[in-house]
């Protein structure tokens, strides 16, 4: 059994679909193995990473089907990590979901928008990050943008 925490799991979990390699980036690293732990009992391949510079070089070395990142973070904020994993790989502009703690003010809310990149909200719900995982899995070339809370 893969939950034994003696309650049962609020979201199905069906194994068969939306499997991916996906990149974690935050340099919160108790929140980038959770988020890890989560996705992997429901059968994604993940790998955390706390620094954007070092997550850049990964994802030019390995293929990753998603990146969720945080947006606020020290040396590179989420704005300057996408505009360099764009230009490095432009077909992962549509792969990539951000996660905040922060209010998004209109500035980053644009970004959000002009970049067609979906924000999620800390804290933020397991079933929420299972739907927009497998959302943006499913239709990587959505055009869709929103900042979604839980």
């Amino acid at each position: 059994e893969v939950h034994k925490m003696g309650s049962p799991l609020p979201f199905s979990i069906d194994p068969c679909l939306h499997r991916g390699h996906i990149l974690i980036l935050d340099d919160e690293v108790p929140l980038g193995e959770m988020l890890a732990e989560f996705l992997n009992i429901l059968g994604y391949q993940t790998e955390i990473c706390s620094n954007a510079p070092v997550a850049l070089s990964l994802i030019q070395e390995k293929d990753f089907d998603l990146v969720i990142s945080d947006f606020r973070m020290p040396c590179m904020n989420g704005e300057q990590f996408f505009k360099q994993l764009t230009a490095q790989n432009p077909d992962m502009a549509t792969r990539v979901i951000f996660v905040t703690g922060d209010t998004v003010g209109a500035e980053a809310d644009l970004f959000f928008k002009c970049n067609s990149v979906l924000c999620l909200t800390k804290p933020y719900t397991l079933p929420a990050i299972q739907k927009v995982v497998a959302d943006r899995l499913e239709n990587p070339r959505s055009r869709d943008s929103e900042t979604l809370s839980r």
